[in-house]
């Protein structure tokens, strides 16, 4: 994917225009902004990934027609009575399967073509009520069930509103969980927090993304203008992923019952859960995608090389056993190893193959990563670059922000193999200042390569002049 995106204002980030292609490198030295710019992406996509307008109205559908099936089932009701209501919920599974087939798999903006027809189709379904409440209102037995029958009536209501309105609903859901996945994904209970020092009080952080549209940070509070063919770009991704810091695999068990714990918790107090855990909203994502994996036992051929590259490399692999625990197994000794007493630097390449293999990641997958190099030797970096190289060319996004020297020299060597338009188009090379803006050295990605490589090596050179080593 091509996008071109201009940062203002944003945490660490004073300004900076960014070149996203299918495989994106956002580099520079400590506290230049690369996680910023990384944890907002990926916030942001992964929202607009989910069909928030198809989730509302099967959700409401479906409580519709299960409430008129138990409303009516608790009352005796006359032949004339017990057709209407067959007819009733013949309609409202016709209703759903309809909603299935104009929203489902479509894109937004087929979406907002097909909500025409529901529209005709609930009011039908509405009418329909009415005619048995007209039926049954004099009779005594209806005041048994009118409290029921009037909150159908409401919910069918509010089913047209999404009909009629679904990018209203739409922008509502995107601003709320958006809000949430900043906060959660920065660990700040405010997004205030997230605007930048310098700021200017008439400013506001925004995000320019060419295609898609426009987002603003206000206060506390999100502003968009998004583009319908902007939503179907970001909807059309299989998963949106983000790797970081492989100690949170290490933790993964721990972490899973601290979250059930705070929810269960809140739920005891009937409390709003509003505190954080101290772990990003990320994390816990893709866990929920592995699990998803796991019980539907859905395992991929694709990328076999890129698999077997990485536990050649590692001399094992990652398993995940039914109960959703990660070990690796070590091929020398045969044994299955907790993650506890594996090599964090095994972890951070392992845990690839297994999201791999699993079918976490797959084609049309966007995966944000977070300094890869954590934990790797330079030999391993190597491989790390060369499986996402290879994802990159399979149709799987790849976005990274590293501040290694060596890293960059594996980028390098692959870059000045490519021919120039191949190399133009494939990856999108981008370098942050210390001060949190971008550094222009050119278009040409092997020119801006070396002028990271550069400002990445000034510190060893300065140690070196300065005989502090």
């Amino acid at each position: 994917m091509k996008l071109n995106i201009k940062v203002s204002d944003f945490g660490k980030i004073k300004k900076a225009d960014l070149q996203i292609r299918p495989f994106t490198v956002i580099a520079g030295t400590n506290s230049s902004g690369k996680s910023f710019i990384t944890k907002a992406l990926y916030s942001f996509f992964s929202t607009i990934n989910k069909d928030f307008v198809t989730a509302e109205a099967i959700r409401n559908v479906s409580g519709i027609n299960a409430r008129i099936q138990v409303v009516f089932n608790s009352t005796k009701l006359s032949m004339q009575e017990t057709t209407l209501i067959s007819n009733l919920l013949e309609d409202g599974a016709s209703l759903h399967e309809m909603v299935l087939q104009r929203y489902g798999e479509n894109t937004f903006t087929s979406q907002l073509e097909g909500s025409v027809f529901l529209i005709k189709s609930t009011q039908n379904l509405r009418e329909k009520l009415q005619l048995v409440v007209n039926i049954m209102s004099a009779k005594k037995k209806y005041e048994k069930i009118r409290a029921d029958v009037d909150q159908i009536l409401f919910s069918l209501k509010g089913l047209e509103q999404i009909f009629e309105k679904p990018m209203v609903m739409m922008v509502s859901k995107i601003q709320k969980e958006f809000t949430e996945s900043l906060k959660e994904n920065f660990q700040m209970t405010s997004l205030s927090s997230l605007r930048n020092f310098d700021c200017p009080p008439e400013r506001n952080p925004t995000f320019e993304i060419d295609t898609i549209g426009m987002i603003s940070i206000e206060g506390d509070t999100v502003n968009f203008k998004l583009k319908s063919n902007g939503i179907d770009l970001l909807q059309d991704f299989s998963n949106i992923v983000y790797l970081e810091s492989p100690i949170y695999w290490r933790l993964k068990s721990t972490l899973e019952r601290a979250r059930e714990f705070s929810k269960i918790n809140y739920l005891m107090r009937f409390k709003k859960q509003d505190s954080l855990l101290g772990v990003p909203r990320h994390f816990y994502d893709l866990v929920e995608l592995l699990q998803e994996r796991l019980k539907s036992n859905l395992r991929s051929d694709s990328f076999k090389e890129v698999i077997d590259k990485i536990n050649i490399s590692i001399d094992g692999e990652m398993l995940i056993t039914q109960s959703g625990d990660i070990n690796f197994r070590d091929n020398q000794s045969g044994k299955e190893l907790n993650l506890h007493t594996t090599a964090t630097g095994i972890i951070n390449l392992g845990i690839i193959s297994l999201l791999i293999e699993r079918n976490v990641i797959s084609k049309g997958s966007y995966i944000f990563i977070d300094e890869p190099e954590v934990n790797l030797h330079p030999a391993w970096q190597k491989i790390m670059v060369e499986a996402l190289y290879e994802l990159s060319r399979s149709g799987i996004n790849i976005v990274i922000a590293t501040h290694s020297i060596d890293m960059m020299k594996c980028i390098e060597g692959i870059v000045n193999s490519l021919p120039h338009d191949e190399a133009f188009e494939h990856f999108g090379i981008n370098q942050l200042s210390s001060e949190g803006t971008s550094i222009n050295a050119g278009d040409y990605p092997p020119k801006r390569i070396a002028s990271i490589k550069s400002d990445l090596g000034k510190s060893f050179f300065d140690m070196q002049m300065n005989g502090s080593w």
